[in-house]
């Protein structure tokens, strides 16, 4: 049995780049989607991303997301090491929230399409840019 991946800032910025480079929408920062997710409990959490430089590959892109409108990451690498630059993280039930989204985007991008959708979480996600 394979250990679970630590959910670190780099782990979560690189999970929100791929949705951008899938399914972002470009703006005159770079590439930005909306996400809302509601719980179980009924509430609502907006995420919004948004990635600069996602394209071009001499750098490594600034990932932000913010919760509502709180910044809560914000990350870059370093530009003379491998090393991300976090400025903002903290670890709270917001990570694992957005985490399980991407997983669920990122699954349904892999499936093959068809008329019919299935629901597979009680947790529901909807994507707006």
């Amino acid at each position: 049995m394979t250990e679970p991946t630590e959910i670190t800032p780099g782990v979560l910025a690189d999970s929100v780049l791929g949705l951008l480079m899938r399914s972002g929408r470009p703006t005159s920062d770079g590439l930005g989607r909306t996400m809302e997710i509601e719980q179980e409990s009924g509430e609502v959490m907006t995420f919004t991303m948004l990635a600069t430089n996602p394209l071009d590959a001499a750098h490594f892109a600034r990932v932000r997301v913010w919760l509502a409108d709180r910044l809560v990451l914000d990350v870059e690498r370093d530009g003379d090491h491998d090393d991300h630059v976090v400025r903002t993280f903290d670890d709270a039930a917001w990570v694992g929230v957005l985490l399980e989204a991407l997983i669920i985007d990122e699954d349904a991008a892999r499936a093959p399409r068809s008329d019919h959708s299935c629901h597979t979480s009680a947790e529901k996600w909807s994507g707006r840019a």
